[in-house]
């Protein structure tokens, strides 16, 4: 997208002002202005016509905030041209041309998906940004990623971000630590999950719990007791400790009251009352005096004065007169005879004039003719015109001859110009061909990225390893083969390799209890054998036997003996063989009953002996019988487990056979001989990248194929204009540079012909003007002249001369009599004044004889100038004596006053110190002060009684005095300390132990809680055991937010490192060579000692011959690089690799200036390009660095509209140095 114009109506302090950005491209527009010249405001109108006004906006000083306004023409990269209005409010906001709300959305194909914050920090870059960004690089030690990824974003401090992430999650967690939120959670869930099982425990006697609770509650009692007394007791004390020394005081203070006597209570301000009185009737009494003296002093002066009363009654003017008149006499005294001389000498040049005009010398009969001042005039005018009248008419005639001769070399230049033709189409194709940018560069760029990106698949293809079964003579198959591959999902894979797993777990489980049950198995038939061989261990089954053999013998002696009843003992003794010989089975040896036909009675009492001692035996040897049956029995168990054991070996193993068989089947379709489901699990995984970088493959070969069609259609498009406009060159072949070079030249050449035209066509349309223009002036000044002529000839008649007189003449004769009159004049002025001289000297004289015949007879007989100034002399005097007179009597009246007011004062302070010495009953002042004095004692003496009493009040808890005073009696102030610091001892003795108490309560009593209602502890510990499971589940889910973020954002920035690290960094690397003016080679992705991607400056450090070694300059073995230089320069340049930490920071921003270039230019080729708006990014640049950058921005600009702001002069005048012709456009701002 392009700006075409940007139209501030009203917005700021501009109002209809346009700017036109329309030029082609590459074209690098400059908007300068000093400062306040709304540099910042046309930036900000840029960023509210794409986006919106803001609501508080501080442009609407001027125009009022409903009425701001800035419209814009676009075109965005199809070459769709649209012009938008955009206003101040809420909705509605975007308008067209004619003022009519329009949809945003009729906007956002412009925009091309940018968003507001997105263009701000992306496509908006300010000096301040521009060193945030150098900033960002150092923080980051120059990582590739984080470098590429943080410029694309206009300068985000991912490393910051970064930082920031991972500290919060190891704030929130790490395994190590113990106070940790995350730690403290899981540490109380434990804790809590303890006292859920402790609850679980039974609780111990309740009659004995109850009995210590009992115990230690009386205990309590007793302690409480005691401690209220001791309490009362201390309070008791404090209280006398308190207020014994209030009470001493109070008896003090009495004491000293009673000593005073009865008291007069004067005012509190009597003392001052009285001072006053005497400070007023002091300073009254020296007023007096001094004003006795100063009328007496007055009094004196008055009487030394003396006053001409005749002469001072005269007025002030008549006097000012005679002076004046006598200073004017004496000065006409000393000139009047210079007057005389000067009359002769006029009275001689004027004769001598008058000879020289050809007129009579003589005064009396010189008869000189006066011109009036208008006629003179007009005459001297005339004269100074005569000569202008007579070339002016000469002047337009030249003039129109040459106008007319260059008419006519401007027809004949017009008429050789080629006939106009239209250029429309080819500038349309330019334009286009322009916004696509560098398309040769973006096709070399994506080619090389394809084949960077097919040799990474050929790389993964062989980091992948197993591969599907073919035929020895088969080649390997393709990367996008494999990718097409039916594989199974890598939930499957994880499902197989747990169920794996699982199956593992069980074989090895049975197996270890299998080993576990014959080891079992072997001791127990140890421990049998080793009971055996210690000797015959009687067993119930031996038991058994012997009985039947007895009750066997026994039944044979009976029937021998005949048919008899059976006793109860046999038959309870055949009863009970009967019920003990079912308790065990047939596996026991008994003597057969054909054995027992022959039995003798001693026999069968053998028998019933060998019985008898087998059930002694087991009665004495019960431990060994029970152990050896515990034995027996254990080892018929062991014998089932390992019968078990067997049977469900036999069964895994079948379910192992049945996995595999599944596993290889989910593999089939794919061709791959499957491995253990761990290795093909990371097999996918590398998979998974094949397809991904197989699928950024698929993308660059499609960018190369647009590109390609991109290209043919410009370069036919160009073909077809130029042949349109007849071209004389059109190139042929695939590269559109030189189409676009060609049309740019026939661009040119056509603007070059029609300016050609158009100044050509402008420059006749003046002269025809100005042809017509001088033919009116000719013609004029003809006439002119013709009446000049006939007023010149009046006007020098009246001198006496004829019309053909030159100028000269009659100014010589107008000077002559100028000259003769003004002689004539000042000879009349100077025998005036002689007159005057001597009237003014005869009336002077008659005045002062007239003044001192009245007033100073004395002065008769002097001279006039004598006289008269003893008058003046007596006149002033006598005046200056009467003003003072009537001075001296304005104040001595002022005194008299003065005089009788002071001796009111002193009256008034004598009479107030009679009321003050009336009311403390004192005969004279001395007594007086001695009353004051008493007075204040007895007032301070009460004051200190009552504030003690306060005190009393307060220290004794609002008891009465006297209840203080009986309640303290016989207390000594030493024992107080002493009972009071032992009263304390036991207070806070007993309240220790009462703690104590109160704690094995709670305990007690929280123990009998857990015993009566145990059911409820668990409960509160479950429910305790559930809020730790909630907050700990709250702050992993802010350490898994804070880990993922930080985790996404490194793959993030990784990913787009491996996207573009290579067309970038690459083109970085040219613009930061550039900007550095060849002080750098350029930049080159390296490795720290954490083998991780950094970047590298390649510094130039010198050159060294072929075959020498270079003098004063870092020696091979310190340089990382040998960069050849071109073949004819025989030499090497040495370089140095500079990490981003050891730059300036004036190198650091141009590098962050051309990764950021770089970055734009790249984004520019892929999606809708913005413009980019610059607003002082070289303030910190010097001028060469300024320059290169300036160079710079005129190459992106043949990608993407660039708007430069300054307010540096200097910026402005490097740009015109740097930029070629056509490609810098100015717009001044202010």
């Amino acid at each position: 997208m392009r700006i075409l114009e940007l139209h501030l109506l009203a917005f700021g302090p501009f109002t209809d002002l346009r700017l036109d950005f329309s030029a082609p491209a590459p074209a690098l527009h400059v908007l300068y202005g000093p400062n306040e010249a709304g540099k910042s405001t046309a930036l900000r109108a840029i960023s509210g016509m794409l986006y919106g006004i803001p609501h508080l906006s501080p442009d609407d000083h001027l125009h009022r905030a409903p009425d701001l306004r800035v419209g814009a023409r676009l075109e965005s990269a199809s070459g769709r041209t649209r012009t938008f209005i955009r206003r101040k409010g809420r909705v509605k906001t975007l308008l067209d041309e004619h003022q009519q709300p329009l949809d945003d959305g009729e906007l956002r194909p412009f925009l091309g998906g940018v968003s507001e914050d997105l263009f701000d920090t992306m496509f908006g870059l300010d000096h301040q940004t521009l060193r945030h960004g150098a900033e960002a690089l150092l923080a980051g030690r120059g990582d590739v990623g984080e470098s590429l990824f943080g410029a694309s974003l206009g300068g985000a401090a991912l490393h910051q971000v970064l930082a920031e992430l991972r500290a919060e999650a190891e704030k929130l967690y790490t395994p190590q630590a113990r106070i940790k939120p995350v730690n403290d959670a899981i540490r109380a869930l434990q804790d809590a999950q303890k006292r859920t099982r402790d609850a679980a425990v039974l609780p111990t006697t309740w009659e004995a719990h109850q009995r210590e609770l009992a115990e230690v509650e009386a205990t309590r009692d007793h302690v409480d007791v005691e401690a209220r007394e001791v309490r009362a007791q201390e309070k008791r004390l404090q209280r006398a400790q308190r207020v014994l020394p209030l009470l001493e005081a109070r008896r003090t203070l009495k004491a000293s009251r009673e000593a005073l006597g009865d008291v007069v209570l004067l005012p509190e301000h009597a003392t001052r009352d009285r001072e006053d009185a005497l400070t007023r009737a002091s300073e009254a009494d020296a007023a007096r005096a001094r004003l006795q003296r100063d009328l007496a002093t007055l009094e004196a002066q008055r009487e030394a004065l003396s006053v001409p009363h005749s002469l001072v009654e005269l007025s002030e003017e008549a006097l000012d007169e005679l002076g004046n008149r006598l200073g004017s006499h004496r000065k006409a005294t000393v000139d009047l005879p210079r007057v005389r001389g000067e009359l002769r000498a006029l009275e001689d040049e004027v004769e001598e004039a008058l000879r020289r005009l050809g007129r009579d010398p003589s005064l009396e009969a010189a008869q000189v003719p006066r011109l009036d001042v208008a006629t003179e005039a007009r005459i001297k005018k005339l004269a100074r015109e005569h000569g202008q009248v007579e070339t002016t008419l000469r002047s337009p005639s030249r003039m129109l001859a040459e106008q007319q001769q260059r008419r006519a070399q401007f027809a004949t230049r017009q008429g050789e110009l080629p006939p106009p033709s239209s250029v429309g189409p080819l500038r349309s194709a330019h334009g286009r061909a322009q916004r696509h940018g560098d398309l040769e560069q973006r096709l070399q760029e994506a080619e090389a990225s394809a084949r960077q990106l097919g040799g990474q698949a050929m790389a993964l293809r062989e980091r992948l390893g197993l591969l599907p079964a073919r035929d020895v003579d088969d080649p390997l198959p393709t990367p996008a083969t494999l990718a097409a591959l039916p594989l199974p999902a890598p939930e499957t894979v994880e499902r197989f390799e747990a169920e794996r797993a699982a199956l593992a777990q069980q074989g090895v489980q049975l197996a270890k209890s299998a080993a576990t049950a014959r080891e079992r198995l072997a001791v127990l038939g140890r421990d049998i054998d080793a009971m055996q061989r210690a000797g015959d261990v009687p067993t119930e089954g031996q038991l058994v036997d012997a009985r039947l053999r007895r009750d066997h013998a026994f039944q044979t002696l009976m029937r021998a003996a005949g048919p008899t009843r059976k006793s109860g003992r046999a038959q309870a003794s055949a009863h009970g063989s009967g019920a003990t010989a079912g308790l065990f089975d047939a596996s026991f040896n008994l003597t057969p009953p054909e054995e027992t036909t022959k039995v003798h009675p001693e026999a069968y009492g053998e028998l019933v002996k060998q019985a008898d001692a087998v059930a002694d035996r087991l009665r004495r040897e019960a431990e060994r019988v029970a152990q050896l049956a515990r034995l027996l029995a254990d080892r018929r168990s062991v014998d089932d487990e390992l019968t078990r054991l067997g049977t469900e070996q036999q069964a895994l193993t079948l379910r192992k056979a049945e996995h595999i068989e599944a596993w290889k089947a989910l593999w089939a379709d794919s061709g791959l001989d499957p491995r253990t489901p761990a290795e093909m699990r990371g097999w996918l995984t590398r998979h998974a990248a094949l397809c991904h970088g197989v699928d950024r493959v698929r993308e660059a070969d499609e960018r190369v194929d647009v590109l390609r069609r991109q290209r043919a259609a410009l370069g036919d498009e160009l073909r077809q204009a130029l042949r349109t406009v007849g071209a004389a060159e059109i190139p042929e072949g695939p590269d559109t540079g030189a189409l676009i070079e060609a049309a740019v030249q026939t661009l040119r050449a056509r603007d070059e012909l029609e300016r050609d035209r158009s100044d050509l066509s402008r420059q006749l349309a003046d002269l025809e003007t100005e042809i017509r223009k001088l033919e009116r002036e000719r013609e004029a000044h003809e006439g002119a002249r013709a009446t000049f002529r006939d007023a010149w000839a009046a006007a020098i008649a009246q001198l006496g001369l004829g019309p053909q007189a030159s100028p000269d003449e009659a100014i010589a004769i107008l000077d002559q009599l100028a000259e003769l009159h003004r002689k004539m004049d000042e000879a009349a002025h100077t025998r005036r004044r002689v007159l005057g001289m001597e009237r003014d000297a005869q009336q002077l004289t008659a005045s002062v004889t007239e003044l001192t015949a009245a007033h100073a007879p004395d002065l008769e007989g002097f001279p006039v100038d004598t006289a008269a100034d003893a008058l003046l002399k007596r006149y002033r005097k006598g005046q200056a004596d009467l003003r003072e007179g009537e001075a001296l009597a304005r104040q001595m009246a002022e005194k008299r006053r003065e005089l009788a007011e002071e001796e009111a004062k002193l009256a008034d302070a004598e009479a107030r110190l009679v009321r003050l010495r009336s009311a403390a009953r004192a005969p004279d002042l001395d007594a007086l002060e001695v009353a004051e004095a008493r007075s204040r004692d007895a007032r301070a003496l009460d004051q200190r009684i009552r504030e003690v009493e306060d005190k009393l009040l307060d220290a004794g808890e609002g008891r009465s005095i006297p209840t203080l005073t009986e309640e303290t009696a016989g207390m000594e102030r030493d024992a107080l300390a002493v009972l009071l610091e032992r009263a304390e001892e036991r207070a806070k003795s007993l309240e220790e132990q009462r703690r104590q108490l109160d704690r094995q309560l709670g305990t007690l009593e929280a123990k009998r809680e857990q015993l009566r209602n145990p059911v409820e502890d668990a409960a509160e510990a479950a429910a305790e055991t559930a809020a730790c499971v909630a907050k700990l589940r709250t702050q992993v889910d802010r350490y898994v937010r804070a880990r993922l973020a930080a985790v996404l954002l490194e793959r993030e920035i990784e990913r787009y490192r491996e996207q573009n690290q290579g067309p970038i960094l690459g083109r970085a690397s040219t613009l930061f060579q550039k900007l550095t003016r060849d002080t750098y080679a350029g930049l080159k992705a390296s490795f720290d000692d954490e083998d991780k991607a950094v970047l590298r400056c390649v510094k130039r450090i010198g050159l060294r011959g072929e075959g020498s070694e270079g003098v004063g300059v870092t020696p091979p073995s310190t340089a990382t690089e040998l960069l050849p230089l071109p073949e004819d320069a025989r030499a090497v340049a040495l370089t140095k690799e500079i990490a981003v930490d050891g730059l300036s920071d004036g190198t650091r921003d141009q590098l962050y200036l051309a990764l950021r270039l770089a970055s734009l230019e790249h984004h520019a080729r892929r999606g809708e390009p913005m413009p980019l708006v610059l607003d002082d990014i070289l303030i910190h640049f010097d001028d060469d660095r300024a320059r290169a950058a300036l160079v710079a921005l005129a190459e992106l600009a043949g990608t993407m509209q660039i708007l430069f702001f300054t307010h540096h002069a200097r910026l402005l005048e490097l740009a015109r140095d740097a930029m070629p012709t056509g490609v810098l456009h100015e717009h001044r701002l202010g």
